[in-house]
């Protein structure tokens, strides 16, 4: 696994870093003006997908809510998105913590399953996917789950809202 360490479009309190096969592609990103006023709104701070396409990986931020629990926030934002959560449990690494989810996204069409991390930290919130079609998932579940682990900012505020009620 190749660790990549990134400063998202030059916002230093949002460095982080991730691992990911050696052969897989890091996108880049377009700098876009960020509007946290749409309560669904991350803005993208990372993207990598694997050689073959069969797996894909986003990383999002977000200032956190003003009230409710990261629990509140990930069954909102699912919710919103049409993502059926098939299991939801806690996470600790270190000084982080945060919510692990895996969860599956259709249009009617394609289905999407997903290894998801939510973490906040000082106010902010991370949105971390790793994802691939239904079909090909059992394949690549153990790939995308530990891409989606490694994910580590740089720095550790800690929490500022409760896991769950």
């Amino acid at each position: 696994m190749a660790i990549i360490n990134t400063i998202p479009h030059g916002i230093e309190h949002l460095a982080f870093s991730y691992s990911v096969p050696s052969d897989w592609t890091i996108g880049e990103l377009p700098a876009e003006e960020p509007n946290f006023e749409d309560p669904k709104y991350f803005l993208p701070i990372a993207a990598a997908v694997s050689a073959d396409g069969s797996g894909a990986f986003t990383v999002g931020a977000r200032p956190g809510y003003e009230d409710g629990t990261l629990s509140d926030w990930l069954r909102y934002l699912c919710s919103e998105d049409n993502i059926e959560i098939d299991s939801l449990r806690e996470f600790t690494c270190g000084e982080m913590r945060g919510l692990r989810f895996d969860a599956r996204q259709s249009d009617g069409e394609t289905t999407m399953c997903m290894c998801n991390l939510y973490v906040e930290d000082g106010g902010r919130l991370f949105a971390i996917c790793a994802m691939a079609i239904e079909p090909l998932y059992p394949a690549v579940a153990p790939i995308l789950s530990a891409v989606s682990e490694s994910f580590r900012p740089e720095s550790i505020n800690g929490p500022t809202v409760p896991l769950a009620n």
